[in-house]
């Protein structure tokens, strides 16, 4: 300034000489204004990567930095710290008997044995992708034909006491918790 290298803020002072030849006496207060810097803490999914943050695109944790301006026209430095939260997945296996179907799971109904999935939020805030593996226990079921004299009636049969001949049906449970129908078909023998 005026001939001056300043380094440092404060008053100057030069004394130079006006248009009429007299002394003109120039003071100057040299401020100075601050850069900035600042911290920022982010997290995002893995998910939603690449993240692109001041014309960065980050696909890893880590410190980042870019020098920008302030409002004050200087140089503002702001560092981001970028942690990356997990997206997760889990699977379940569930066996259901047929006459138990539709099978109501995370909203879905399901009417067939398969893979189903469903994503859904997990405690990080990010995508858990559930897989379900539904398969189908059997049914089952059997027949019995009986004859027996009219003198043996009436004839007892899985809690039921029958009198006349005829067909018969009890649900009962198979060895793996399904239906089990069993049919008896009861017949008179002729008295002679």
């Amino acid at each position: 300034w005026n001939g001056l290298s300043l380094s440092l803020p404060g008053t100057f002072t030069v004394t130079l000489t006006n248009s009429l030849g007299c002394d003109s006496v120039i003071t100057l207060t040299l401020n100075l204004l601050p850069n900035s810097v600042s911290w920022v803490d982010t997290s995002v999914c893995s998910g939603a990567l690449p993240f692109v943050w001041n014309g960065l695109s980050l696909t890893q944790p880590g410190s980042f930095s870019v020098t920008l301006t302030n409002a004050a026209g200087c140089d503002s430095v702001v560092n981001l710290d970028l942690s990356i939260l997990p997206n997760s997945s889990s699977s379940e296996d569930v066996s259901v008997c047929a006459n138990t179907l539709p099978y109501l799971w995370n909203g879905l109904s399901i009417t067939q044995p398969g893979s189903f999935s469903v994503t859904l939020t997990n405690a990080a805030g990010c995508d858990s992708v559930v897989t379900l593996n539904l398969s189908l226990l059997p049914n089952s079921s059997s027949s019995e034909d009986v004859s027996v004299c009219a003198n043996a009636l009436p004839y007892l049969w899985n809690g039921l006491s029958l009198s006349l001949p005829g067909t018969f049906t009890v649900t009962l449970t198979n060895s793996v918790g399904c239906d089990s129908v069993i049919t008896l078909t009861l017949n008179q023998l002729p008295t002679s």
